[in-house]
């Protein structure tokens, strides 16, 4: 049985002089770490007489003033300026997708959210071309996509006399079933 090493670089262990006879033949020197003291950012980046909160509010104010003179209304009292940031990014890409005929309301919609949606659009017309109906308030693009997959490898399966359902069962759940019973 040896003794418990501990780190160098930790402040929660007491360091040991003592030597462990049965390991070591050396004598050992005890070493300070070398950061006695706390890790808390206020004690390393100390702002003189603010805190952070009081840091934030004035570039909230200031973000505020900034978007005000673009014309754009926010409450620096309810809204940060990172949501300010975002929000003029919703508008104006709600007004891009106007100018491309589609229609978001900035409130409810973020700008990730519109580029989804218009995806799912253009790819329910994409499917529309080749004969499959998706609406794509309910389906997303790869949603529509593996549905595709699914109806496909049913047909495929019907023509080796078997009948699966693509509305319950994906095509690795016919190509498992087909594979139970024999048939490749």
């Amino acid at each position: 049985m040896g003794t418990k090493e501990y780190p160098k670089n930790s402040n929660s262990y007491k360091y040991t002089t003592k030597p462990s006879r049965r390991f070591s033949t050396s004598i050992p020197t005890a070493t300070a770490p070398a950061f006695v003291g706390s890790n808390s950012p206020t004690k390393q980046y100390a702002y003189p007489g603010e805190d952070f909160m009081e840091i934030q509010k004035k570039k909230d104010i200031q973000r505020a003033l900034y978007w005000k003179r673009k014309g754009y209304n926010f409450d620096p009292n309810y809204t940060t300026s990172f949501m300010m940031d975002q929000k003029v990014k919703d508008i104006e890409r709600a007004r891009y997708w106007k100018s491309k005929g589609y229609d978001f309301d900035p409130n409810s919609t973020t700008s990730f959210m519109m580029d989804q949606k218009v995806e799912d659009i253009q790819r329910a017309n994409y499917w529309k071309t080749k004969g499959y109906n998706f609406n794509p308030d309910y389906m997303t693009g790869f949603m529509m996509d593996q549905k595709v997959s699914d109806i496909q490898r049913a047909a495929y399966w019907k023509a080796k006399g078997m009948d699966f359902n693509p509305d319950y069962m994906t095509s690795f759940m016919m190509d498992m079933e087909a594979s139970n019973k024999g048939i490749h």
